[in-house]
């Protein structure tokens, strides 16, 4: 059998290196400044999935990095929020259905998809309620985020029997669960970006502090969030003006 060549062995342990060495935000900021646009980030990506996938296939790496790359959100695409009773039927529909319990979460605690996949079990603290995770920038990167007591069984309930990860599903099983969910349910067809959506349009009806909202949901800035994540309902515009306004009721 022949040895491998100098040069092949000196490819292998270089390219093991630079795809390994690769930070996600790295590679999300190259595609948030050189494609600031749904169809040529969406390019970019495939781009650097093929290389990647390449590198599987020589067995150099193990998995696929550009997985946890956001997209700019497509023209087509509605940028919205869960609304109350639709919420409500997540809730009703666990735990008769456990994954429902993963929607939950991304809801109530702003995880991206990228974020709830990668989410490892030592970096949960149930004990303190909060966890250790986040992608894709420095602000947003292994940050601390508060479970809040309403998914904090659920959270307890879906680490059981689990070996590393929170969430031990590939992304195509993921969404096709996602998606049955959403038909099940017989709910508005929006991807699970909207669950984030939803999480910062809760905090900021709920009159939480701009720097609470932009670092537990892992933004530098306040105006990310407003700009591209708040929806407030009119009910919620409603109560929000109504509490500065004057009671000159007789």
């Amino acid at each position: 059998m022949r040895s491998e060549s100098p040069f092949i062995s000196f490819y292998h342990s270089n390219a093991s290196l630079m795809y390994e060495k690769t930070i996600i935000y790295e590679m999300q900021a190259v595609i948030d400044e050189k494609a600031p646009t749904h169809d040529p980030a969406k390019d970019m990506k495939a781009v650097m999935s093929h290389l990647y996938n390449l590198a599987m296939k020589k067995e150099i790496i193990s998995f696929n990095k550009t997985q946890l790359l956001d997209l700019p959100v497509s023209p087509t695409a509605k940028r919205e929020r869960w609304e109350e009773a639709e919420v409500s039927a997540f809730w009703n529909d666990y735990p008769s259905n456990p994954f429902t319990g993963y929607i939950l979460i991304m809801i109530y605690a702003g995880l991206r998809y990228g974020e709830i996949s990668t989410q490892l079990l030592d970096n949960i603290h149930l004990d303190e309620s909060y966890m250790v995770a986040g992608i894709k920038t420095e602000a947003g990167i292994n940050r601390e985020i508060p479970i809040a007591d309403c998914i904090l069984p659920i959270i307890k309930a879906l680490a059981q029997g689990k070996r590393q990860r929170l969430l031990e599903m590939n992304e195509d099983n993921f969404y096709a669960e996602y998606w049955e969910t959403i038909s099940r349910l017989n709910l508005r067809h929006l991807p699970p970006q909207t669950c984030r959506h939803t999480y910062f349009s809760l905090m900021t009806a709920a009159g939480f502090q701009a720097g609470i909202i932009t670092e537990t949901g892992g933004h530098a800035s306040y105006l990310t969030t407003m700009k591209n994540y708040v929806r407030l309902s009119i009910k919620e515009k409603l109560e929000a003006v109504n509490k500065i306004s004057p009671n000159y009721t007789e």
